[in-house]
């Protein structure tokens, strides 16, 4: 798993027990971090 794949992660478990907002955020970097610098998912 990669930084990305973590990010997403976290996002998720943060937007259902605390804050959507923070998740979503991260769930965004994470697709960033993840995604698209490599051209592929993860």
């Amino acid at each position: 798993m990669g930084a990305g794949a973590v990010l997403i992660i976290l996002g998720i478990i943060l937007g259902f027990i605390w804050n959507w907002v923070i998740g979503i955020i991260l769930i965004v970097l994470g697709l960033l971090f993840g995604g698209f610098r490599r051209g592929r998912w993860y």
